[in-house]
């Protein structure tokens, strides 16, 4: 007797009586006579083998042959052979109607095991999914008793499969879980199933888990209800990440990045743009103020420029004493990035001037900042040591940030940017060129420009005939024409008469006009010598 999965896949011996064995089986199966007598799917007597032209003479001593195909249900599934070496034991048309009826017997047989093994092979596969599987799975009788738990499962509810087996579930989720068997007990899952989002599970003493959990009904194949499964998915680590993630990033960031994957927080070089602000004088502000006062000052000024910097897609990069780090760019490059943090720039000012109308009512500092904005290649990843990482941006466009920052103090302006971050602007600002200037650490000269869109007529008196005359004062000072360029700053002044910019430059106009300087001058300033 011979058994196959299918005949293209060939055929082995299942059982032999008798000296057929195995060797002989193999020539009588590959012969061009059993190939066509199985693919004819009919039984066949042959008492001449000699003399049958499909028959390649391969076994001398084989005299005659009865072939079966063994099919059931439309599928061959293995063939019976009788066989003998005695040329006068002619099989007859008796035999082959006896061997017709045996191998209807043997080929149902032959079917249900095929069928049984891949009953078993499907439900060991489906089986060793199940337990693999990252979520948890729990199914449930029609008692609501638990009939399968896998790994997963076994693993958040920190239970072994032996206890769980069998638990009904009110008696598995109690105390602060019974949210979960609620709806059972209710008889309240539906058709479509439930399903809760974020939720906590509180596991014995221990901390808990977060999880994302589903139940739906389970049917058979006659559409039956027949139990119920439960998934539970485990996002303690995402949510403990995420949490952390917010601290720095808006939450629209922290979606893009839970989605792209934490390799997005790794090294790269990319483009960004880099924001620093300072708090000006804030050492001699705090003197008045006891440690509590200064602390509580600090956090409610941080969390309103905190929330600006999220709120235009910025990331939180450090905290430097009173300093603000923020990045816009990474670890998402975006063509606004250049001015979503000009407009958060905007914002931080005029969030502080409300934060100063309150801190005057609850008689504390009123607090002046500077800002600084660079925009450039910067390395941006998650930096530091085994026990502390961060993730932050280093690099030479970082550290000119904070020198633009800086130059706020001489020029006693608020927002300063550079000539990299003006060129990448979409949109417009109220906006005058400062000066050419090279910082410390830098050999290349930078263009700086103010931005004065948070100004008020009352902050900052005739803006525009400001504006225009600076400008034109500028020009003339950067062609020695220093008479001339007085006569602008000049006129910029009394529109203005607390512009420090301008107040700086007529000052040089007059003493360059009173002491000419040499052929060597430069219109730069060296920012680490003033």
């Amino acid at each position: 007797v011979l058994s196959c999965e299918n005949k293209a896949e060939g055929f082995h011996l299942l059982n032999s009586f008798g000296d057929l064995d195995e060797s002989v089986v193999q020539k009588i199966t590959t012969s061009p006579l059993f190939r066509d007598i199985i693919d004819l799917e009919k039984g066949q007597i042959i008492n001449d083998l000699a003399s049958d032209d499909r028959w390649p003479n391969t076994c001398p001593d084989l005299k005659i042959l009865l072939i079966m195909p063994l099919v059931a249900h439309d599928q061959c599934s293995g063939a019976l052979i009788l066989g003998s070496g005695n040329e006068n034991d002619l099989f007859s048309a008796g035999d082959l109607k006896q061997a017709t009826a045996m191998a209807a017997i043997a080929a149902e047989i032959l079917y249900n095991a095929h069928l049984f093994q891949e009953v078993v092979e499907a439900r060991n596969y489906n089986e060793n999914i199940l337990e693999n599987l990252s979520n948890g799975v729990i199914t449930l009788d029609l008692a609501l008793c638990v009939t399968k738990a896998n790994a997963a499962a076994r693993r958040i509810l920190q239970q072994d499969e032996q206890k769980l087996l069998g638990t009904a579930i009110g008696d598995l989720f109690t105390g602060e879980n019974t949210w979960i068997a609620e709806p059972f007990n209710q008889n309240s899952i539906g058709k479509r199933g439930i399903y809760w989002t974020d939720r906590d599970l509180k596991i014995g003493d221990a901390e808990g888990v977060t999880v994302n959990l589903s139940a739906v009904p389970l049917e058979n194949v006659e559409h039956r209800q027949i139990g119920f499964m439960l998934i539970l998915e485990d996002i303690t680590r995402e949510k403990r990440i995420k949490g952390t993630m917010a601290r720095f990033m808006s939450e629209r960031v922290v979606e893009k990045v839970m989605d792209a994957g934490e390799s997005v927080l790794g090294g790269a070089a990319q483009d960004a743009t880099v924001l620093f602000s300072d708090i000006r004088n804030f050492t001699g502000l705090s003197e008045d103020l006891n440690p509590k006062q200064m602390v509580e000052t600090l956090n409610s000024y941080f969390t309103d420029m905190v929330d600006v910097i999220f709120e235009r897609g910025g990331t939180l990069d450090k905290f430097i004493g009173d300093a603000i780090m923020a990045v816009f760019g990474a670890p998402f490059v975006t063509p606004d990035d250049p001015d979503n943090a000009a407009h958060a720039a905007i914002e931080m000012m005029l969030r502080l001037e409300a934060f100063n109308r309150l801190q005057d009512n609850r008689i504390g500092p009123v607090l002046d900042m500077g800002i600084g904005i660079n925009s450039g290649t910067v390395v941006a990843g998650t930096i530091g040591s085994p026990r502390r990482m961060d993730y932050t941006v280093i690099g030479d466009q970082v550290n000119l940030a904070s020198r633009i920052e800086a130059a706020n103090k001489y020029y006693g302006t608020k927002i300063l940017v550079s000539e990299h971050t003006a060129k990448r602007f979409r949109k417009s600002y109220s906006m005058r060129e400062v000066d050419l200037v090279k910082v410390a650490g830098r050999q290349a000269p930078t263009a700086l420009f103010e931005i004065l869109d948070y100004h008020s007529e009352n902050t900052f008196p005739e803006m525009d005939s400001v504006l225009e005359a600076y400008g034109k004062g500028l020009h003339h000072y950067r062609h020695r024409e220093w008479v001339q360029g007085a006569k602008y700053f000049t006129a910029a002044l009394r529109a203005n008469p607390n512009d420090r910019a301008t107040q700086i430059f007529l000052h040089r106009c007059w003493t360059h006009a009173a002491r000419p300087p040499d052929d060597n001058w430069s219109s730069v300033t060296d920012l680490a010598r003033t």
